[in-house]
């Protein structure tokens, strides 16, 4: 049995070029790269998680996918007509898809830096994309929850929920109510979730499992992922595809109380720094470097380290120079505090947004 196109190839390039060798879409030439990518991004990552975690549904003759959460940018691209490339990519042009794009910043953004609530015009490939998307249907786009979705329209037809990048981190009280996707989980259909990096489902897979939520072990890399130009991460839009499994928690179940302390205190902190112009720089906080004659360090934030057995600060000041910080004490507590026996990386970071907090306070 032959492959899928969308899992013969592990990267950007081939994959174009099988579409162009296809007579309906040797147009796609006239498009640059970035922007034939960020308009297949959303199409080959759904049509990758499918074959990866799902593959049964491609058998199916009708597909309803809905994409919770979805945001302005490559969720939406030409009102979404490219998500009718699912079934190229996934090698059975008979299956017919209906998308349905579900979130209330499906025509804004809640990036870092945009205009908070601003409505922003369509994003489209223009004229070079029109003829090659004209005869697909649109997505049909509704501004709710999916929590009320699923109330006033039913989930009957509903074969797919993907959140894309759902950003359980400082959302959680919106998506975790017994109301949302607790709802979904309760029908049974699968959820696909999405990730800018394997570090951020580290983080995800913290938080839903705090609230009793079950999540698959297993986290794919996504070859087909767009990496964004202004990104303060090495991270890209749809890089790691990851399941949250059903049941949902029981309605009895009880967080415990110090993780939830500990994931108010961190998005907190958390909102107050990037409020004050600090974010994380080139990689997560809480990653782990070792260098020669400093051992291990931790990161905090902008350019600045721990290095907990030293006690001591230290500042990137350019290529894998570090300088030490001697005057600026570190609170005795915080370095008992360091979770030193943990493999989890979002604890590191927690430990580590505490330690930065208590810098900037006078």
């Amino acid at each position: 049995m032959s492959l899928a196109p969308i899992m013969r190839h592990s990267d950007w390039r081939f994959l174009l070029r099988d579409l162009k060798n296809r007579a309906d879409f040797r147009s796609i030439s006239s498009l640059t790269v970035g922007v034939a990518q960020t308009a297949l991004a959303m199409p080959a990552t759904v049509a990758r998680w499918i074959e990866l975690f799902k593959p049964a549904l491609k058998d199916k003759p009708n597909l309803h996918i809905v994409i919770a959460g979805a945001e302005w940018g490559p969720d939406c691209v030409d009102d979404g007509r490219w998500y009718q490339l699912i079934p190229l990519f996934l090698g059975t042009e008979i299956l017919k898809v209906k998308v349905t794009l579900l979130g209330p910043n499906c025509k804004q953004t809640t990036r870092i830096g945009a205009p908070t609530g601003q409505r922003l015009k369509p994003l489209s490939t223009g004229s070079l994309g029109w003829p090659l998307i004209r005869d697909r249907a649109p997505v049909e786009v509704c501004e709710d929850t999916i929590g009320t979705y699923a109330r006033d329209k039913g989930l009957f037809s509903v074969d797919l929920v993907v959140l894309s990048h759902p950003g359980f981190e400082t959302h959680a009280a919106d998506w975790l109510k017994q109301d949302e996707l607790a709802v979904i989980l309760t029908a049974g259909v699968p959820v696909a979730a999405l990730a800018y990096d394997i570090a951020e489902y580290l983080h995800e897979i913290w938080i839903l499992e705090t609230f009793g939520y079950v999540v698959s072990n297993r986290a794919e890399h996504n070859p087909f992922s767009l990496v964004e130009e202004e990104a303060l991460l090495p991270s890209a839009f749809g890089d790691t595809l990851w399941e949250i499994l059903s049941p949902p928690p029981s309605p009895n179940f009880v967080p415990d109380p110090n993780r939830i302390a500990a994931l108010k205190e961190f998005s907190l902190s958390s909102m107050e720094l990037h409020a004050a112009g600090y974010f994380p720089r080139g990689m997560q906080q809480g990653t782990l470097i070792t260098l020669p004659g400093l051992g291990e360090l931790v990161y905090l934030l902008d350019e600045y380290f721990v290095a907990v057995n030293k006690k001591m600060l230290y500042r990137r000041v350019g290529g894998s120079r570090y300088e030490a910080i001697p005057h600026i004490e570190l609170l005795p507590a915080l370095i008992k505090a360091y979770p030193a026996q943990t493999t989890s990386l979002f604890e590191r970071a927690m430990w580590a947004m505490k330690v930065a907090k208590s810098l900037q306070e006078p």
